[in-house]
């Protein structure tokens, strides 16, 4: 098991994680974040990744939510997240999320 939880701090949808690209915080934009990947404000099952300060909305598969402090999708569920994925309520920008690590792989 801390084997698995090892490999998952390593990947993610774009390699190997950097905590400098990882931002366990909302955003609705990217003209004054830095390059990274940040919460959806308004969605739990998908992201936003900022470059070059362009906006780019990244989708998790399907029955996953994004973990901001990991920079993955998980299996884990919010407590405030729809079953559709919408956070209730949204989050406003700059909001941080504090999320719990998964505890096991179904």
């Amino acid at each position: 098991m801390l084997q698995l939880v090892a490999i998952l701090l390593m990947i993610s949808p774009f390699g190997a994680v950097d905590y400098n690209f990882v931002h366990p915080r909302c955003t609705d934009t990217c003209s004054d974040q830095g390059d990274g990947q940040y919460l959806d404000c308004n969605r739990c099952d998908r992201f936003v990744s900022c470059s070059g300060s362009k906006l780019y909305r990244m989708r998790c598969p399907e029955l996953t939510s994004y973990h901001g402090y990991l920079g993955v999708c998980v299996h884990a569920t919010s407590p405030n997240c729809s079953p559709g994925g919408y956070r209730d309520p949204p989050l406003t920008p700059g909001e941080v999320i504090q999320q719990t690590l998964p505890t096991s792989v179904p």
